[in-house]
């Protein structure tokens, strides 16, 4: 039966070449611009490059404080963790692998031969090399002693590397950044700055060779904390500990009327930001995804009314066809069930060649460089959210066309009308 329905639905998609082209044209452009957004969602907050295990990873990214002002009221200071709060929060925490503190990347000048660039530089311990996954094209990252040591070294990237000397090996040659003389150690592969939270830069030294670091009554500063937990079971203890720890730092202090520092991911940190910071995660991730799916379906509605359109217009072309079924006893059930499965056959028709249009797409995205360092692909995560488009956009141009096959009289149909 069901091969049967596609051979007919071959068959009036050939008859009318013109309204199949526009019809795949509207859904095509639709789903392969809904898959290279969704490529650089996938690249912003899933697994890449260095950061290829966010399963199990957390960040401190926000710390929140109010305090009593001189007049009685309150105020509040909002922005990331201070280092000494992260240095008593993270040491020792339970089910927790790894963890590492680095401060958020800033712009410096960069002095090299003569030559001068503004960089991004980032500030990190020894154990940031062993959290985040980074590709060392050669040399190595800077060791645990030099940390100790302040020694004046630095790891940089692929592209800095190019500016400054070209193919040669940079390892063991002086870079100015930050009014500091560094000598590098190390070249990694480029990470897209949609990673820059957490680990785009184009120069990473020890945080410390910068003095701004002692601030034990701070509670709000510069750096982030990111931690890998054993398993994404124990984000829950985890989160207890740390709320428990900021509690008992704050109680030794009179500062600080209250403090908010809780580990999440990127996307929940986002869900923060617009959802209200300090309540719910769950509930506020809960939203963002909420969103996310509403704009998507809104994203398809214009396309999906065109569509629902020029499929009315095939219906009404098909009147004489139908009302000749009904006649014969053809059941409205298996009319819609028709005429659904040749819709879904035409939107994943158009899914097909959406994949080709944002792979073009991202590749131009790529090529010009509009994202710095993004490489821009298709991945299983991509698909999935492809193929679910293609149905919500069959479905959502389907149903209301079959609804009107569903209605139409045989006699009037016969006669080319609907009720």
């Amino acid at each position: 039966m069901l091969s049967n329905y596609l051979k007919t639905a071959y068959a009036v998609f050939m008859r009318r070449k013109f309204f199949t082209f526009v019809s795949l044209f509207g859904i095509a452009f639709t789903l392969g611009v809904l898959l290279s957004i969704a490529s650089v969602f996938d690249q912003t907050f899933y697994g890449h490059g260095p950061e290829s295990d966010t399963e199990k990873m957390l960040g401190i990214y926000r710390s929140s404080a109010s305090f009593e002002l001189a007049n009685g009221r309150t105020g509040n200071t909002t922005g990331m963790a201070s280092f000494n709060y992260l240095n008593r929060i993270l040491p020792g925490l339970p089910k927790v692998e790894l963890y590492t503190i680095h401060r958020l990347p800033l712009k410096a000048v960069s002095y090299a031969e003569g030559k001068r660039v503004d960089v991004i530089i980032r500030y990190s311990d020894d154990n940031y090399w062993n959290v985040f996954n980074f590709d060392f094209i050669e040399g190595r990252p800077f060791t645990v002693d030099e940390m100790a040591s302040a020694a004046p070294v630095v790891v940089i990237n692929r592209a800095t590397r190019d500016k400054y000397f070209g193919n040669e090996s940079a390892v063991g040659r002086m870079i100015e950044a930050d009014n500091k003389r560094l000598r590098i150690v190390g070249v990694v592969e480029n990470v897209s700055i949609l990673r820059y939270i957490n680990s785009f830069f184009d120069l990473c030294a020890p945080y410390s060779l910068i003095n701004d670091i002692d601030q034990p009554q701070e509670a709000v500063g510069l750096y982030i904390g990111n931690l890998v937990a054993e398993s994404r079971d124990d984000f829950p203890l985890i989160r207890e500990e740390v709320i428990h720890r900021v509690n008992e730092i704050r109680e030794g202090q009179d500062r600080f009327k209250t403090i908010t520092i809780v580990p999440e991911s990127q996307f929940e940190m986002i869900a923060r930001t617009l959802f209200s910071f300090g309540t719910s995660l769950d509930r506020q991730t809960a939203k963002l995804n909420l969103v996310l799916i509403l704009l998507g379906l809104l994203f398809m509605l214009l396309p999906a009314i065109n569509l629902i359109n020029l499929n009315i217009s095939r219906i009404m072309e098909r009147s004489a066809e139908i009302g000749v079924r009904k006649s014969f006893g053809a059941s409205t059930r298996v009319l819609v069930w028709q005429f659904m499965i040749e819709n879904l056959f035409l939107t994943f028709l158009g899914g097909i060649l959406a994949i080709g249009l944002s792979l073009l797409l991202l590749n131009i995205i790529t090529e010009v460089g509009w994202i710095p360092y993004a490489q821009f692909t298709l991945n299983w995560r991509i698909l999935l959210v492809g193929l679910g488009a293609v149905f919500a956009f069959g479905i959502l141009s389907g149903v209301y066309p079959a609804w009107r096959m569903s209605r139409m009289n045989p006699v009037d149909a016969l006669r080319g009308g609907v009720q």
